[in-house]
């Protein structure tokens, strides 16, 4: 290990630095002091001390940039980020008028308009930091207009529906939220700044896309081209999630050692010289970053490739490990929140593991197949690749795990497909640049939307056939990483790296699925009947036999709706939801399920028939918008009471009925199971339903008082019934004058 320090010193103070501002982040400004002064007193004494070093001293030298990167870190993360951080939310609370910077539309809708901007001035005195910033009407800005508005700042929330918004926020370098105050926010010009001019341009090249091949795969192409994921269809999104490769359409290595091979080759066709070549490709790589949005991903694999072209045009050595280091360590410097970024964590680790694990293997598989014939050769690559995604899936399965809880069981067969044909698509579309304004604009565009709509078909096709991402939220999905790290590690210090990557593999697979399988045998036969409740709008998760079902009580939201799932789904250990059931209709219905048919594995839709002719537009959208997506629709007879068998459970959703003051619909639902449920919507006891639901106590466990419906205006009745009782939130007990216990996100009932 000291040997190791020595040869490589500025990946060992790269390591160190980080390390130093992880501990700083957690310490007290007292531990603060005492660990930088600890670190500089033995950094002074390994620089005073000189004669030749022997013993323990040598080996204190050779530790020296772990010294001295801790110290840095440390000192760095308090300067970078703490003081600038408690600048910031020293604004909490206060009303500005700010001059901004439109950087990013985050959603824009009639009545609501959120953007990421830069603030550039604060009462008329120049400043610098980014800001969310919410206006509750559209002023029409776009992204590179300065706008003026006077707003009040806030923190943000620590935890958003179990999604911990504010460390979001932190990792993009957002401290503070701003919303608009008053009515008088306006354009007051545009920026002219580089970063302007290249988000304008990525902008332009955007819409080129999308007018010549249509929102769809126009969208998708930008995307995967510029990096602009907002243009992406969630559709995509999710079948790529789905099967291991969203790194594809996260601009990266891959995307730019593309663009910069072909620009090579074709400055080589023009005769120039080596030296005007190298220069040239090292200007469109900065372009490149530039144009992209400068994200830690591409700024790192820009880095790497302009030091390999320096390498290349002076005749140096290029090391990866060391060029790996010194991009990671720049990009820390320019954005110090890069730290806690799960994209540049996810660059970093997988490129880490391509490099000592992958290039080792593919440089053996290289050798053994040189000179051995086509198909010996054609394998060979197959192989290449199969080996270089293992070596980053290995080397990225703690951070995903962390992040995001789940690794795609497919990855390692997908990115073989499905990384070829992305390449070629992404030749396509910069040929269509070049010829866009020539005779031959029509052919390249008919060949890109062809292609596009080939690999999108076929990713879709692929995600509803084959096996759900892999639950890392198991309790034992920390021993299965552990098992996997350890063999790691263990044979990389053997410098057996073939073995390493196969056996950290096969070891996480069987470990894995060995605990998996113990675990669904002490859980045979296990019901889940969960109430969650968000933002007024309720929702009953069924799960049973590994299938998940959503009964839907709200106005339409697809936000509340994805929340109300994400905040249960750790607990049923079930990635998707698998059959909706809605008990009325509203217009926001037909986004909700356009949406969660693009985010989940929906197979099923069981929805209402409609009882207004406003209801039958939406009932049609409705079913369109699923069948487009492969969900089946069944359309239920909404005036009578009607049983549904999901997984062995029987629920009777009784007829939909209204009171006379109030156009929201009145809903009671029975859920029998090993234990028994009754959802009581809001004001059930004040109509025709209150008979219905009083019968049914008498057979039920858990009694479920909802409130979304009809504003409660009666105080809840006496009831005969002697098992438990839940409200959805505090303002249902206030309006039923109880005191009952109250869902403030999920409350899990196992029925076994």
């Amino acid at each position: 290990m000291l040997n190791l320090a020595k040869d490589r010193p500025l990946l060992f103070f790269v390591i160190s630095f980080v390390f130093g501002m992880i501990v700083s982040s957690v310490c007290g400004l007292v531990t603060k002091i005492i660990l930088v002064s600890l670190l500089t007193f033995l950094a002074l004494i390994i620089i005073s001390f000189k004669r030749p070093l022997y013993g323990n001293m040598r080996r204190l030298a050779a530790v020296f940039p772990l010294i001295i990167g801790i110290l840095f870190g440390t000192s760095y993360h308090y300067l970078a980020i703490e003081r600038q951080k408690d600048k910031i939310s020293s604004l909490e609370g206060k009303e500005k008028e700010i001059t901004a910077v439109v950087e990013e539309i985050s959603y824009r809708s009639e009545y609501f308009v959120s953007y990421k901007v830069r603030v550039v001035g604060m009462n008329d005195e120049e400043t610098g930091f980014d800001c969310a910033v919410s206006v509750p009407y559209d002023i029409g800005a776009e992204e590179n207009d300065v706008i003026r508005l006077r707003v009040k700042f806030s923190l943000p929330e620590k935890d958003n529906y179990g999604f911990q918004l504010r460390e979001y926020y932190s990792s993009r370098g957002i401290y503070i939220l701003a919303e608009a105050s008053d009515e008088n926010a306006r354009i007051i010009g545009i920026d002219r700044s580089i970063q302007s001019f290249f988000r304008s341009l990525s902008s332009r090249i955007s819409v080129k896309f999308k007018t010549a091949l249509g929102r769809y795969h126009g969208g998708y192409v930008s995307g995967l081209l510029l990096g602009r994921k907002s243009d992406v269809p969630d559709s995509i999104t999710t079948s790529y999630r789905y099967l291991g490769i969203s790194h594809i359409l996260s601009v990266s290595g891959l995307h730019l050692s593309i663009l910069a091979g072909s620009l090579m080759i074709f400055l080589s066709a023009l005769t120039l010289r080596r030296s005007n070549r190298y220069i040239l490709t090292v200007a469109f790589i900065i372009s490149f970053i530039l144009l992209t949005g400068s994200r830690p991903s591409v700024i790192r694999s820009g880095i790497m490739l302009i030091l390999l072209l320096v390498a290349q045009l002076t005749g140096k050595k290029y090391d990866p490990v060391t060029a790996l280091s010194f991009a990671a360590f720049v990009i820390i410097l320019i954005s110090p929140t890069a730290i806690y970024d799960a994209g540049f964590i996810l660059s970093v680790s997988a490129t880490a593991g391509i490099i000592l694990l992958g290039a080792p293997i593919t440089k053996w598989l290289y050798h053994i197949s040189n000179e051995k014939g086509l198909f010996i050769s054609t394998l060979s690559r197959l192989l290449t690749l199969f080996a270089i995604t293992a070596s980053a899936t290995v080397f990225t399965l703690p951070a995903l795990w962390y992040y995001f809880g789940e690794v795609s069981s497919v990855s390692l067969i997908s990115n073989i497909i499905f990384i070829p044909l992305n390449t070629v698509l992404m030749y396509l579309a910069v040929l269509f640049l070049i010829f866009c304004q020539t005779p031959l604009s029509p052919s390249f565009a008919g060949m890109t939307a062809s292609l596009s709509s080939f690999i999108t078909g076929l990713s879709e096709c692929l995600m509803r056939i084959l096996p759900s991402p892999i639950d890392l939220t198991y309790p034992f999905a920390v021993l299965s990483v552990f098992i996997a790290a350890s063999t790691l590690i263990f044979f990389m210090i053997k410098k057996k790296r073939t073995l390493a990557l196969v056996l950290s593999l096969t070891a996480f697979t069987l470990s894995y699925y060995s605990c998996l399988t113990y675990y669904n045998h002490l859980h045979t036969g296990e019901e889940n009947v969960i109430l969650s409740s968000v933002d007024g709008n309720d929702y009953v998760i069924i799960n049973a036999e590994g299938k998940t079902l959503l009964c839907d009580f709200s106005t339409g939201s697809y936000s509340s709706s994805r929340h109300a799932f994400e905040l249960v789904q750790p607990k049923l250990h079930d990635s998707s939801v698998d059959t909706v059931l809605l008990t009325h209709l509203h217009r926001k219905h037909i986004d909700m399920i356009r949406r969660l048919s693009d985010n989940y594995k929906i197979t099923q839709l069981f929805i209402p028939s409609p009882q207004s002719d406003e209801e039958t537009i939406f009932s049609r959208a409705i079913q369109e918008t699923a069948e487009e997506r492969g969900v089946k629709v069944i359309t239920y007879n909404s005036d009578r009471d009607v049983t549904f068998d999901f997984a062995g459970i029987k629920i009777t959703l009784y007829q939909r009925t209204y009171i006379e003051r109030s156009v929201q619909p009145v809903n009671l639902m029975r859920i029998e199971g090993k234990r028994n449920f009754l959802y009581v919507g809001s004001s059930v006891f004040e109509g025709d339903l209150a008979d219905k639901a009083r019968a049914a106590l008498a057979y039920t466990d858990v009694l479920f008082l909802g409130g979304h419906g009809p504003l409660i205006k009666e105080a809840l009745p006496a009831l005969d019934f002697g098992g438990e009782i839940l409200v959805s939130n505090s303002k249902t007990n206030e309006a039923y004058q109880t005191d009952y216990n109250t869902v403030i996100f999920y409350k899990k009932y196992i029925t076994s």
